[in-house]
């Protein structure tokens, strides 16, 4: 494990404080791509990407059209790239930024994730409740696979799940043609602010369904 630069462990750590990184097993990272089926002609994107690890996976295993690893930790990104680095020649399909996407709603970076067709993230509760709002709002119109791992996202249900050692990993397929309003007391969303075709149907809705 590394230990970030003293000079930058007050903001790292306030920086962290919603989700602290923590690496994902290589045998979840890939279990992760082979539940997504990830080919090569995904584009990958992993929010909060700590020192790459499903990225090179994606870029090396799946050979993704481009994979793309972002997060708000100086100290995160310094390994991640330190890792790049190393590779000769440098893969021209994986890159990382340091961005901080709670904060910044109109970085150049939310274009990417647009394009995605692979979205990955390993974050704490706290955090998906704060990033799920920006994700439907971003995301409108779009299709993907996304995979939250460790916590589910709130409100979504999962179109499937599974356990790597103790981890728990969660797929849910945005936009694939769900067609039914969210029914969700976690989150007041105006009347028609949402389009029907690309929500993902909350639990509580699948079950009312599944009984009728």
């Amino acid at each position: 494990a590394y230990r970030p630069d003293e000079d930058i462990v007050d903001d790292d750590l306030a920086k962290a404080a919603l989700s602290p990184w923590g690496p994902l097993p290589d045998s979840a990272c890939r279990a992760m791509l082979d539940l997504v089926d990830m080919k090569e002609t995904d584009r990958h994107v992993d929010l909060g990407s700590g020192d790459g690890r499903v990225n090179f996976w994606a870029a090396d295993s799946a050979r993704v059209e481009w994979t793309l690893g972002d997060d708000v930790d100086a100290a995160n990104l310094k390994v991640a790239n330190q890792r790049l680095a190393k590779r000769h020649p440098k893969p021209e399909n994986i890159d990382f930024v340091q961005v901080d996407l709670l904060q910044d709603q109109q970085n150049p970076i939310w274009d990417k994730i647009r394009e995605a067709t692979v979205i990955s993230m390993y974050f704490a509760t706290p955090a998906l409740r704060l990033f799920r709002p920006l994700l439907e709002e971003q995301l409108r119109g779009q299709k993907c696979k996304i995979v939250t791992a460790g916590y589910p996202m709130p409100g979504w249900n999962p179109w499937q799940t599974n356990v790597v050692l103790g981890t728990t990993l969660h797929y849910y397929q945005w936009g694939d043609g769900w067609d039914n309003q969210f029914e969700n007391d976690e989150f007041e969303v105006e009347e028609d602010s949402l389009l029907t075709d690309d929500l993902i149907l909350p639990e509580k809705k699948l079950h009312s369904l599944q009984k009728d």
